[in-house]
Order: structure tokens, then sequence, then C-alpha cells
């Protein structure tokens, strides 16, 4: 469609003025593309019936700061193979141009909608572009994506598609034996988790040995929900709780050292070795109220005993 007429429809949108097309395409930002019907707008938002390959259709509607363009498109979607095929090389498109969090967004839409022969094409299109495949491309795109906020120890990964959950558990378990693996005054992580009661002391390093226990720790509960193997072997399962938690309490043990500097806490809600910290935390303040007030108060006085009451059946003692 030429530029002019792309520009008119976008005009005509932000003035409020429905473009004269039965049928469009919605084209946001981050390369993401949508064929249906616009339904109209409200001052911050396009409401646009979104025709699927599969036939089903849903009225959505998409903030105007994400929307690139509308254009008129055909009066149904292209042939779904087609499109999933087009989807997936905007797909790899984006990725050359670094925008992974786009690429990985494109990619999940062609799983969850293209099946059989489709699939297969697209398949085969990122295995001969990239070298690896789709499900294990997509497993190592959202690894990146949630270490990429693993700086300060907290480790987002909060979805993940069904298709990819095999390569994302073989992902998740690399991961974790990598990280277990990192030194730290002469010993491993897996050894200063084995025995964190050793660590009795701060060293140049505990800043470092706690984030990286903390993510570990992180990396161990996405396992624990998207794993495939944990949640078929019961005993693997049991298992990672356990190093789940132990893990957690090195952090607690490091951060209870007098003189450690807090680690950043940017999301709470992701560091698993925070309910383990806080529980410590209260226990210890526990202890010391209890021992200021003896300290202030005394030890508690005894109570005075009761004189002993004779048995219903025993005559009471005569005085002399």
């Amino acid at each position: 469609m030429p530029r002019r007429r792309s520009c008119a429809v976008l005009f005509a949108l932000c003035a409020g003025v429905a473009p004269a097309a039965p049928a469009d395409i919605l084209r946001l930002r981050d390369g993401s593309c949508y064929y249906g019907v616009r339904q109209g707008q409200s001052p911050k938002a396009v409401i646009f019936r979104v025709s699927r390959p599969n036939g089903q259709r849903q009225e959505r509607r998409f903030p105007l700061t994400l929307v690139e363009s509308i254009e008129a498109g055909p009066i149904e979607p292209p042939d779904p193979r087609r499109d999933a095929i087009q989807r997936t090389v905007e797909a790899l498109e984006l990725l050359t141009d670094g925008r992974e969090k786009a690429a990985l967004r494109s990619l999940q839409s062609v799983v969850r909608e293209a099946r059989g022969a489709e699939l297969a094409a697209c398949e085969a299109l990122v295995e001969r572009r990239i070298g690896a495949p789709l499900p294990r491309l997509m497993a190592d795109l959202r690894l990146r994506l949630a270490k990429e906020r693993s700086d300060d120890g907290v480790f987002k990964l909060s979805y993940a598609t069904p298709y990819e959950a095999d390569a994302l558990g073989e992902s998740l378990r690399e991961l974790q034996a990598q990280t277990l693996e990192t030194g730290f005054d002469g010993r491993r992580l897996m050894d200063w988790v084995a025995d964190r009661g050793g660590y009795d002391k701060l060293r140049p390093g505990a800043r470092e040995l706690a984030r990286d226990a903390r993510l570990t720790a992180a990396i161990v509960a996405a396992r624990l929900r998207f794993d495939p193997t944990l949640k078929k072997d019961r005993d693997a399962r049991t298992h990672a709780v356990r190093l789940r938690d132990d893990l957690a309490r090195l952090v607690s043990h490091i951060r209870a050292l007098p003189g450690f500097t807090a680690l950043d806490q940017a999301d709470r809600g992701d560091d698993p070795t925070l309910a383990e910290a806080e529980r410590l935390k209260q226990m210890a303040a526990q202890e010391a109220g209890a021992k200021e007030k003896e300290a202030t108060e005394g030890p508690p006085a005894e109570e005075p005993q009761s004189p002993e009451k004779p048995e219903p059946n025993e005559p009471a003692p005569q005085s002399p």
C-alpha cells in the first residue's frame, strides 16, 4: 500500500475519523502484526477485532503509543501457512536487529497458532537460518531476557509456552549446574551450600557469593515451575526443593554476618531467599527482645506453691 495511504490512515486514527477500509493490518512498534477489522478507538487505544489463522476472532485494545501503522489489508487474513512463515521470518529479522523480546513474542504467536505442516515449515526455516531447533531458540531467548535482570540476583521468568517446555527445562538444568560450579574463596558455591556454617566471617567475595546463591535459588525455583522432569520425578523434585531452601539459608547466613551490606532488592516477589531471611530476622528479634526483658526485669518470679491438700480418702495430719 502506498505510504501516503498509511499516513492518511494514521492521521484519521489520531483525528478520531474511522478509515474506510473494511479490513486492516495493524502493525505494532515491536514488529508484531495483527490482521482483522478496526472497530473504533478511545483517546488512548485502538479497538481492533483480531482474526486468527484458526478462524477465531477476538476484540482487543492496543494503546496508541504501541501502534506503528494501520494499513488496508485483505478481506480475510492470508493463508495460515504463509502467515506463520512470514511471522517467523520477521521474528528472525527482529533477532538480527537485537530486539530479542519482540522476536520471542512473535515466535510465541507462531507456535501457539501453527499446526502440523505449517509448524514443521517454520521449524525447518529456523533450523536452516539459526542452526538450532525452534524450541531451543525460544528457551535460550527466554533465559537471556530473564538473566538481564540477574545483576542484582533477581531472575525473572514468569511465562513459557508448553511447546518449549522440554528445551527450557534442559536449559535451566544447564544454567543451574553452571552457577553451582562458580568458585568463591577457593570453594564452589555448591560446597558453601553444603557447609554454610564454615562461612563464619566476611570475605572479599561475600556480596558476590550471596548474589549468586540468590540467583541460583531463583533458577531452581524456575525449574520447579517449568521443568517437566521435576513434575514426573518426585525424588528429583524433593531434591530441588531442598537445594532451593539450602541456597536461601546460605544467603540468610551471609546477610546476618556483622558488617554485611544489604543486597539490592529490586523485585522482592522474584527472590525466593527473602522469606527465609525474614523468618531468621524475626527469630533473632524475638530472642533479642526476650534477653533484653530478662536483663531489665530479672528472671520471672516463681509462682508461690499452694499447700498440698489431702486426698479425699486420706485423713488430714493431726498437729502435735
